[in-house]
């Protein structure tokens, strides 16, 4: 009995580790993960997927599994998951305009899009676009700014 015991804790215990090396999915509607995010001052990693797309159950087995990846996914965002054919998932599709799948959204609080990027790849490039996702320089309205002021001093130069 007391090696049956032992063992059934062991088993549980792996099982524990096992689920900490993935990434931590949280069960929340769209609007839930929007005030997580304000409230821990992170951004929103989206998967956006379907039930029947092939590279987003590679990327579920091969890639959210990495630990280095859930290290870095759990630690650093508030992770989301939504079928873009089902329920709420339908209406992200639609305003986030995706359209080919698995596509992944970073988002702030507000719901604004920061980095986007799509498609199968492999851990390193997937934790390499979720980096750039924290890092300012790439985030789309930081770069949407530096469009917008290298346009009116190209604007202002040429009109000189």
């Amino acid at each position: 009995m007391k090696k049956l015991l032992l063992t059934s804790l062991a088993f549980i215990q792996s099982v524990i580790l096992l689920a900490q090396e993935h990434i931590q999915f949280q069960k929340v509607t769209f609007s839930e993960a929007k005030e997580l995010a304000k409230k821990e001052n992170k951004l929103i990693f989206l998967d956006g997927f379907t039930s029947w797309c092939a590279p987003c159950k590679w990327m579920e087995g091969n890639v959210f599994s990495q630990p280095e990846v859930a290290d870095y996914f759990n630690s650093k965002f508030i992770n989301t998951k939504f079928d873009c054919e089902v329920g709420e998932g339908v209406d992200i599709a639609k305003n986030y305009q995706i359209k080919s799948f698995p596509t992944y959204l970073f988002l702030d609080g507000q719901g604004t899009l920061i980095y986007r990027t799509q498609s199968r790849m492999e851990a390193d490039l997937f934790l390499k676009q979720a980096q750039q996702a924290n890092d300012s320089n790439y985030q789309i309205p930081n770069l949407r700014k530096q469009y917008d002021q290298e346009f009116v001093n190209l604007t202002f130069c040429c009109a000189i």
